[in-house]
This record gives structure tokens, C-alpha cells and sequence, in this order.
């Protein structure tokens, strides 16, 4: 999120962490990370680079040491309708922090969640097909398409 142009705080001392790193093209995250401690007041007005933000209806996060777990709130972060480039926010029903244990991490509750992973990860190859390799089917799809209908309902996309 750094490299993208976003400024992080460190909840402990209040540093804020940025980044003039310009060889990134897009940024591209699985899970939500708005409700965390480390985001800033108005965390994507320094992004300038197309993001894609895939998260569930019963995602978390844990943060900091004693693990706490913030409760998921589905809300497109107003400040990106202030930022400089397009942001696609994909919410996906159902499906957790680690897709029931299919990424990252093997040890949280199941069931495994397959088809929201494929849900994540075709939004995720269409965002980068259109952002990274300028294909403009893809791009199409990304901006237009109906995610809603392509899942039967199981997923929105929002883009701001």
C-alpha cells in the first residue's frame, strides 16, 4: 500500500511511513485493511495508480500483538472518490479474512472457501489484465461488466 502512494501511521508512536517509489502500476489487495489502525484519516488520497480491493462479508482483521479482532465493516472509504486514479472494490458474500484457510493461513475455521476464491482471483486477473497489460476486454469488464450477475449474486464490484 506504500508503494502505491498511501501513507500508513503506526498506531504505537503516530509515525506515518510513505514511499516515493514510482515502478508500481497498479495495487491489488485481498482483504479490506480500512478498519486497521495503521490507516490514516484519508489513507487513498495519495494512491495514483489503479487499486483493486477484493474483501468478504466476513472478513477481519487481526491487528497488533494481542491479535484483536476488528469487526468487518463494509464501507467504500469516501476518500477514494478523492484520490487520482480508479478504485474497484469487490465484496464478495460469504467469505473471510483467509478463505477458510485457503491463503495464507491453514489454520482458521473452515469450510474452505473455493468458490469465493475464484471469485477473488477472476477479479483479480481481469483488474490486471486491463491495468497492467492494457487489454481492453478486460478493461471493459472491470469498469462495465456485472460482476452480480456473473456470480449469481455472490459478489459485487463498486468503483469509485
Amino acid at each position: 500500500m506504500i508503494v502505491a502512494g498511501m501513507t500508513l501511521v503506526n498506531p504505537m508512536d503516530g509515525y506515518e511511513e510513505t514511499s516515493n517509489e514510482t515502478r508500481f502500476k497498479v495495487l491489488l489487495m485481498i482483504s479490506d485493511p480500512s478498519t486497521m489502525a495503521l490507516m490514516p484519516p484519508d489513507p487513498w488520497k495519495g494512491v495514483k495508480v489503479p487499486t483493486l480491493i477484493s474483501t468478504g462479508t466476513k472478513d477481519f482483521s487481526d491487528v497488533g500483538s494481542g491479535r484483536i479482532n476488528a469487526p468487518f465493516k463494509y464501507e467504500v472509504p469516501e476518500s477514494m472518490t478523492r484520490s487520482f486514479a480508479p478504485h474497484h472494490y469487490v465484496l464478495i458474500e460469504g467469505a473471510d479474512h483467509y478463505l477458510g484457510g485457503l491463503i495464507c493461513r491453514t489454520d482458521v475455521p473452515g469450510p474452505p472457501q473455493y468458490e469465493e476464491l475464484e471469485i477473488a482471483a477472476s477479479a483479480s486477473t481481469t483488474f490486471l489484465n486491463a491495468y497492467v497489460k492494457n487489454d481492453i476486454n478486460a478493461w471493459r469488464s472491470i469498469r462495465f461488466g456485472d460482476l452480480s450477475e456473473a456470480t449469481d449474486g455472490k459478489a459485487t464490484i463498486a468503483l469509485k
